[in-house]
């Protein structure tokens, strides 16, 4: 079982522990080493056991909760019977522990028009990206982008589930407005797999390199 929070009552309280310089950190400033000697201090903090490894396990499934929004499931998993406040199982992709890009960015532009449709900014920590780009707008899957050295071919959209509604100060409370703006405004295709509520997107790196932030 992958730990992961799309299953925000097991474990919401993993979008407060951050990662860097090699070391993993809880909100009071403890950390460790990021090997398997972590496992012990995040199954303290979680209050369930568990490991750190860099191996994806051999059939490696996930819990996750769809959202009372009806129009936050996307249609491959309404198609399979997945409906609102129910808990599935769902595999990930073999090698990989993250469920399709091996890169997730938003922008700046759409940042700003998702406040104008929401009636309020949108932390943009809600949806976990790798990347916000000073962008005006979203590029269109197939588009090249370039920052620095580094080259990022986009994909798809990113699916939306769950996780936004989370607070990144207190993941504990659920903030259905977030998803039923998500659910109201940013359907959308998702390549050859059909519609879900989208925001951001996925893409793949064609060349690495450094990336370094403004400021």
């Amino acid at each position: 079982m992958v730990v992961s929070a799309k299953q925000p009552r097991l474990w919401g309280r993993l979008l407060q522990v951050r990662a860097a310089g090699g070391r993993v950190y809880l909100p009071g400033g403890e950390s460790v080493v990021l090997n398997e000697a972590a496992g012990g201090l995040l199954s303290a903090w979680l209050g369930r056991a568990v490991t750190v490894t860099d191996v994806v396990p051999e059939g490696a499934v996930l819990r996750r909760y769809w959202p009372q929004e009806r129009d936050m499931i996307p249609s491959w998993a309404a198609a399979g019977g997945a409906t609102g406040g129910t808990e599935v199982l769902s595999g990930i992709g073999s090698g990989r522990f993250h469920d399709f890009g091996a890169v997730h960015a938003v922008t700046t532009g759409a940042l700003r028009r998702l406040a104008e449709v929401h009636g309020s900014v949108v932390d943009h920590r809600r949806f976990r990206p790798n990347l916000v780009l000073d962008l005006p707008e979203d590029p269109a899957p197939g588009e090249l982008v370039t920052i620095g050295g580094v080259r990022l071919r986009v994909q798809l959209p990113t699916p939306r589930c769950v996780v936004p509604a989370l607070d990144p100060e207190a993941p504990g409370s659920l903030d259905r407005g977030v998803l039923r703006t998500l659910a109201g405004h940013y359907r959308t295709a998702v390549g050859q797999l059909g519609t879900a509520a989208c925001f951001g997107w996925y893409a793949t790196v064609e060349q690495t390199g450094r990336i370094e932030t403004d400021g």
